[in-house]
Parts: structure tokens; sequence; C-alpha cells
């Protein structure tokens, strides 16, 4: 028998709280496609769940790929309890699910570990699905030949894009070229590449990781792509150059495999549906890749120069409307001296240095008043005429007149008047400052969503200032006597009272505050995709997949004719973790509607798979 000279590691994926709620062994177990590219169109790539049924849970921890319409290989390490079949143990079916982008979550009934399995060669297991699938042509096995070195080949799988890297859980697709073991794993058991410098751009030139382990290494030798491999483990324990990666070489193990699966792996389709595709299915995807580093930085430049414009801006006014009411400015507002200052302010708000910044608006999530802004320019365009819609509406609320000719000329009112304008304006700032932090810290992850508790009472805080700063200055003679030379605006209107002027007051800024934070969408909101079902469909499946991190949670909710809430919907699919399914017959067509819904966790990447079959 041959040996392997250095040690090397299984590819396996293995969050903690999976080995709690489970208690399958954590020996080396280690939670990979490196370099690669994510997709979602590799329909028989799938992922080994751990199953907890008690709590609806499922945790992934490794790949493996369709070869029937009722079998499933993976790596045999994958179940087993030891490192090799003498130590395996008997590995429990309830223990484990399989999920596949096109089909959902699917349980487990069998479980068959290659009894050659000697901790290295033969490393493959054949799990038989509870029934069989239907809708996606299975991958035929490679009984032609051995993988030879200088072949092309393709891997995918759901693991670790490093070794250091915790995004387990999003489908990854790359290119290899079949190399020799050199030594460190027994040919023609094991099939090699080496991924090694210069690495050549993504999904070009690729590596397995943590959990890719069982994942496949697709081989065209001349009639189309066949399961040529099974990845089992690599000389690099951080999936880095320089790495030699081994795959379970299937055609080796071809007649064990056979053994299990019988005559369903001679099935080209699976179930009397149209199969993935076919023209008569159609599939809507979606995807969110996570706030990254980049993004993070741009978003937080976003944050600096809408913050900043806005409230210089209604500083200037507010000096420009004090300036007529006390005499010393002619208006209307803003006088020349008090739009050059504005004009300064806006220059500040450059393209030029977002598009350094910010090469790829769409990954910031522009919303709101930015909604489907896609460059610098369009950016920066939105984000001016969004801070002059705030400084609008607010000076509207804070002055009686908005837009006086005359000075005030009772002192008193006077005094009343510039209060009001202060204190309310002072604590817009502080709650768009306390907002804008809180955001950056749920960008990072800090916070799970915003206003946090510590914002919260930050934004308490500051409003609890605006009423005794109000009537330091003003009686509620005078708050009425203000409002009827002209009249607060944005509902408050026929205000009697400093108390109710200033409920009012916070009410408005919130709302002001609020439409200017939103032109960034949040890290941890829901997202919605829309998607038609066509008439005659026999079954409509959607499919969700996100980062596996332990403790990120994400739900999926569908509604025919109008956006879904966690409330009212029609279909929905709340499992522990991060993956979930939905399977409907016969969909009425029309315009449907899906929810991602944030559970746990913030910024969490996720696929969607919506698949309509015919």
């Amino acid at each position: 028998m041959n040996t392997v000279a250095p040690p090397h590691r299984a590819r396996l994926a293995f969050p903690l709280l999976a080995l709690l709620l489970v208690g399958r062994r954590a020996d080396a177990v280690e939670p990979r496609i490196v370099n690669g590219v994510p997709t979602q169109q590799r329909p028989t790539t799938g992922v080994l769940l751990l199953r907890n049924a008690s709590f609806s849970s499922f945790f992934g921890i490794c790949s493996g790929t369709l070869i029937g319409c009722q079998h499933f290989v993976t790596a045999g390490h994958c179940v087993c309890n030891g490192g090799d079949f003498a130590t395996c143990g008997t590995p429990n079916p309830a223990d484990f699910a399989v999920y596949l982008q096109h089909v959902g979550l699917l349980t487990v009934s069998a479980i068959d570990v290659n009894p050659t399995y000697d901790g290295t060669s033969s490393d493959v297991s054949v799990l038989t699905l509870a029934a069989p699938i239907a809708g996606v042509r299975p991958t035929k096995l490679n009984t032609t030949e051995n993988p030879t070195v200088g072949m092309a080949g393709s891997i995918a799988g759901y693991g670790v894009t490093d070794g250091l890297s915790n995004d387990f859980g999003i489908l990854r697709q790359g290119s290899v070229v079949i190399s020799s073991c050199g030594g460190f794993f027994p040919e023609p058991d094991m099939t090699c590449w080496t991924f090694d410098a210069p690495v050549g751009p993504p999904g070009t030139d690729s590596d397995t990781c943590f959990g890719d382990s069982g994942g496949p290494l697709f081989v065209d030798f001349g009639s189309g792509d066949v399961l040529a491999g099974a990845t089992a483990a690599g000389t690099s324990g951080n999936c880095r150059p320089t790495d030699i990666s081994d795959d379970t070489n299937i055609f080796q193990n071809r007649t064990f495999i056979q053994s299990i699966g019988g005559a369903d792996l001679s099935n080209t389709s699976c179930g009397a549906i149209t199969q993935v595709g076919d023209p008569g299915t159609t599939i809507t995807t979606d995807e969110f890749d996570g706030i990254d580093r980049d993004a993070q930085t741009c978003r937080a430049l976003v944050r600096k120069r809408y913050s900043a414009y806005a409230s210089i801006e209604l500083k200037l006014m507010q000096a420009c409307l004090d300036g007529v009411d006390e005499g010393h400015v002619s208006g209307p507002c803003p006088d020349a001296a008090t739009a050059s200052k504005i004009a300064s302010a806006a220059a500040r708000v450059d393209p030029t240095v977002l598009g350094i910044r910010c090469p790829a608006v769409p990954t910031i999530l522009p919303a709101g008043p930015c909604a489907g802004v896609t460059d610098a320019n369009g950016l920066a365009t939105c984000l001016l005429a969004a801070g002059d819609a705030q400084v609008t509406n607010l000076l509207d609320v804070e002055y009686a007149n908005a837009s006086p000719s005359t000075p005030i000329a009772d002192a008193d009112l006077l005094d009343c008047q510039e209060a009001i304008a202060k204190a309310t304006g002072t604590y817009g700032s502080s709650r768009l400052k306390a907002l804008a932090k809180c955001q950056g810290s749920e960008d990072k992850g800090s916070v799970t969503s915003c206003p946090d508790a510590n914002t919260t009472a930050r934004i308490g805080r500051a409003a609890a200032r605006v009423q005794p700063t109000i009537e330091a200055r003003c009686t509620n003679a005078q708050v009425q006597m203000l409002d009827t030379m002209a009249t607060f605006g944005d509902g408050c209107g026929g205000t009697t009272s400093t108390a109710g002027l200033a409920t009012c007051e916070i009410a408005a800024h919130d709302t002001e505050v609020g439409t200017l934070v939103s032109t960034l969408g949040d890290a941890s909101g829901p997202r919605l995709v829309s998607f038609t079902v066509a008439p005659g469909t026999a079954r409509l499946r959607a499919a969700l997949n996100g980062i596996d991190a332990g403790v990120n949670d994400i739900d999926l909710y569908l509604k025919q004719g109008a956006p879904p809430t966690t409330v009212v919907f029609d279909s929905k699919s709340d499992n522990a973790g991060v993956y979930e399914s939905i399977d409907i017959a016969t969909p009425a067509a029309g315009s449907w509607y899906a929810l991602v819904q944030p559970f746990g966790g913030t910024n969490v990447p996720f696929q969607l798979t919506i698949t309509s079959f015919q």
C-alpha cells in the first residue's frame, strides 16, 4: 500500500454549534473554493448538512454531488466518527440532510462508506435520499479512465475561500489542471492538482479548502462533464500556494459507488417535470455578497459627506433666516453670501473622490432617494438632492415662517424663534450623527441592527434636551404667537404649548433624518425579489443558502401578487441557520415575491435560487 509523506488536512467545515447540537467528533475536523467565483449554475453540487430535527436546524459541513435521482456522493470522512472505515462507526442518516440549490432540503435514508477507506484512499461515501428528487439531471460517474496529468478540470463547493476565513455556505466554482500528487498522496487512488503562485484570475486557477470535502472534480473525457473526483484533502493548512490538493479518484471507486446506486445511476433525468437547463425551466437568482471592506469604506465616506453637507447647509440657512428675522440680512434666503457658502459645501461632495473610493456603487446598497444609482456622478447628485430636501423640510418645521421678508420686531419673540431652531436643529444633527455611527458599526458586524441600545440611549438624551431648551426662552403664548404669524410646518401648525411643539419637532426631525440615512440600504435589512410564474407551471421552488458561521440565521417567505411580510405570506421556511427551501405544486401564474429576512447575525451573504418547472 502507498503511504502519504507529510500530514494533510481534511477539507471539512464544522461549526462549533453543530458539534454541540449533534455531538459528532471534532477530531481532525476543519471547517474551500479558493480563488473561485460564485455560481448558481451547478445544480448537482450540494451541501452535506448536519440536521437536528428537534430544532429544525441545519449546519453545513461538506459538499457533494448528486449522481442519481436518489443518490448523493460525498467524502467518507464527512460522515465518519473515526478516521477510517474501521473506526467510522455507523453514521445515523437522521443526523444528516442534503441541500441542492434547485431542489431544496432533502432527508437521508441510508449512508454507505467505502469499506476500503483507510484514512486516505477510498475516502468516499454514498448517501441514499429518502425519496427521489425531480427536476435535475444527475452527474454521471467517470467510468472511462483515470484522469491524467495535464487534463483540465473544474471544481465546485460550498467551502471557505481561505484557511483563515469563516465564509462557508456560498457555492463557488473554478478551474484546475490535473497534476502529479508529488508523492504526497497515493496514485492512482487519488487525483491531484497543484495550486501555486502566481495565481491566475478568479475562476481560472482555483483550489479547494475547508468545507469543500466531498465536492466534485468534473472532467470532460469527450462526452461532457463527469464526476472524476471527490475532494479529500490538501497539503497546505491555510489553502494558499503552494498547495497540492487531492481528490478521491471516482474511477478507482466506481464499483463501490455503483453497488450502492444501482440502476438509479443510469437515470439521465429525474421526475416527470422539466429539468434544469431545459427550455421550460425558468430560473431567477439573487445574490447578496455582503458588505466587504471596500464597500464599508465607501459607505463610511457617503455617510460623512451627506451628514456634513446637510449639517452645514442647515446651519447656514438658519443663520440666514435668523439674520432676516433680526433685520441685518435682506431676504429671501439664501442670500448671495449664504448661497456661495452652500455651493462650497456641495463641492465637497465630489464625484471624483467618490469615484475613487466607491468604484462599484451598486455594491454599497444605494437605497431610498439614491435607489438605482449606479455610478459616482449619480451618487453625488442624489446625496446633494437628499440633503437639500432634508434642510428645506427641517427649516419649514423649525421656523414658523421659513421665508421671512421682514424682521420680527418683538425681541422676546425673536429670541424664542431662534431658540426653537437651535434646539431642534441640534437634536436633528445629534440623531443623524448617532445613526450614521451605528450604521457603520452594523456594516462591520459590531451591532446586529440600528439603532442599538447605545444609539437609542444617545438619541434619547438628545431628545430630552429639546423641551427644556425651548422652555428656557419661550412661553406657551409666544409659541402660539409665532404660529399665528405664519405656521410651523410638517404637521406642527396649531401648536399651543412648548411641550407640544417639542414633541412635534422631535417627530418631524426623526422622519427627515430617517429619510436621509435611508440613502444606504440596511446591512441587516430584508431583501425583496420579484419574479414571474408562467401559466402551466408544475412546480415552483425557492432555495436559500448563506454564509454559515454558526450564528447566522436567515428566513425565506413567498407570496403571490404582493410582497410578503413575516406575518402575511403564502409559504415560508424559517429553519434555524442559513438553509431554507420552499416547494409549491401548481403555483398560480403571475407576479410573485420572495422575501429574505435576516433573523440572526448581520451582513449575511446569501444565494437565492428560484426555479419554475413545467
